[in-house]
């Protein structure tokens, strides 16, 4: 296991404060009907899992294998966590979300970890990953999250954010396959 990187936020900066935060949510009852819950092991990783997987998360047609719309989910709970953890004082959107299936995803436990790869003012990268019952990777994604504008901005911000997003985005994919 590689070594942890620093906290998402000065506002969460130990696991034990993520782990409070991740009871608070867990609570809710948005998490509680989606059977899934946050659980941090470190402080610069977004870990949710399915346990046990029920008949209603499973894909149609009498696969074993988890639905696609359930592992959509997983992802944007993660990738969005990671989003709001860095900038906790705003709101956030997904900007992009593309989602790559390796395998199906099998098993009673399964689990979506996401991290930050780059984050800024106004736009972060982070990426996660879907593992099944096995522990393997089945599913890979990468997200890209927008922070709301701070008030008080100038009409013409949004065409400047949208060229700055746009080269942000080049230079990100660039850096994520150099490190591949």
């Amino acid at each position: 296991m590689s070594s942890e990187g620093p906290p998402f936020s000065p506002a969460y900066p130990t696991v034990e404060s993520l782990r409070a935060l991740a009871n608070m949510w867990n609570a809710s009852p948005s998490m509680q009907h989606f059977g899934a819950r946050l659980e941090f092991e470190r402080v610069d990783r977004v870990r949710a899992v399915i346990d046990p997987v029920l008949p209603v998360h499973r894909g149609g047609m009498g696969t074993e294998a988890v639905n696609g719309v359930v592992l959509a989910g997983l992802f944007d709970l993660v990738i969005g966590t990671v989003g709001w953890l860095t900038r906790p004082d705003t709101r956030s959107a997904t900007v992009n979300l593309a989602m790559s299936f390796f395998r199906p995803t099998r098993g009673e436990r399964i689990a979506a970890e996401a991290r930050l790869v780059r984050g800024g003012m106004n736009l972060i990268f982070a990426s996660a990953e879907i593992f099944d019952g096995d522990g393997r990777v089945s599913a890979l994604l990468r997200r890209h999250v927008r922070h709301r504008a701070r008030q008080g901005g100038r009409p013409g911000d949004l065409r400047e954010d949208a060229r700055r997003r746009r080269g942000a985005v080049a230079r990100a994919s660039e850096e994520h396959i150099s490190e591949s």
